[in-house]
């Protein structure tokens, strides 16, 4: 339970970093809103589930589709036990299988390496925002991380140096025994912070591209006009 409350309050830590960033704080460093670190970490971790679960029900669904293919394993174990002589083949289950099995895979995986881009973007323009509507607008965030691809690269480049990193510094400190204790921390540290600064940096350039953007209803320029709108509302009603 620990590890997941963990995941949940560094999201929100680096959701507030993002956010300090873009609003040009001179301390970028969040100060410490346990409760909104975990709000914010709630609904990233809730986006980021709903961002994979529907394309991999939808991806296991190809073909006869999961159910089918356990039912097909089911009638090929209950057919060998009973000697049927109308069973599958064996090696032709297996290959049924092992053919369901790397088809549904690939398009994981490919699912996965499109996703990430979009997700962080989303990320990104939710801390312009603080809207969960820009966290949610798939078209837009992937539209945002099509045309910002080169910095997704170079942040996907830093990310493999930054594991073999982590990966080398943990190892160190699980050898040193007594620090043991302090390498998931370390780790999952080092991860947030990282990935919070260059998300830091990409937000901070698709907020000029939003705020040039007319037609971006997300634009923090047409969010202010809102607010202002909203106050001289509030003024006049007070009246």
């Amino acid at each position: 339970m620990v590890p997941v409350v963990n995941l949940i309050l560094f999201s929100g830590w680096r959701y507030h970093l993002i956010k300090n960033m873009v609003e040009g704080e001179k301390d970028i460093l969040p100060e410490a809103k346990i409760i909104s670190f975990f709000k914010h970490g709630i609904i990233l971790w809730c986006v980021a589930i709903l961002y994979l679960i529907i394309p991999m029900v939808l991806i296991f669904s190809v073909g006869s589709g999961v159910g089918g293919s356990i039912m097909e394993f089911g009638t090929w174990v209950l057919g060998t036990a009973t000697q049927d002589p109308n069973t599958i083949a064996t090696d032709k289950m297996l290959a049924n299988q092992a053919s369901d099995f790397a088809i549904r895979l690939t398009m994981e995986m490919i699912w996965l390496i499109v996703s990430i881009p979009i997700l962080s973007t989303g990320l990104a323009r939710y801390a312009i925002t603080g809207k969960i509507s820009t966290l949610l607008n798939v078209p837009a965030n992937a539209m945002y991380a099509v045309k910002y691809m080169g910095a997704h690269i170079m942040m996907w480049i830093f990310k493999i140096f930054m594991i073999i990193f982590v990966g080398i510094t943990t190892s160190l400190l699980v050898a040193s025994v007594f620090l043991a204790i302090f390498a998931p921390m370390f780790g999952l540290c080092v991860y947030y912070w990282s990935t919070g600064f260059e998300l830091g940096h990409l937000a901070e350039r698709i907020k000029l591209d939003m705020t040039n953007n007319p037609d971006d209803k997300d634009s923090p320029s047409l969010i202010g006009v809102s607010a202002v709108a909203k106050n001289e509302v509030e003024v006049v009603t007070d009246k």
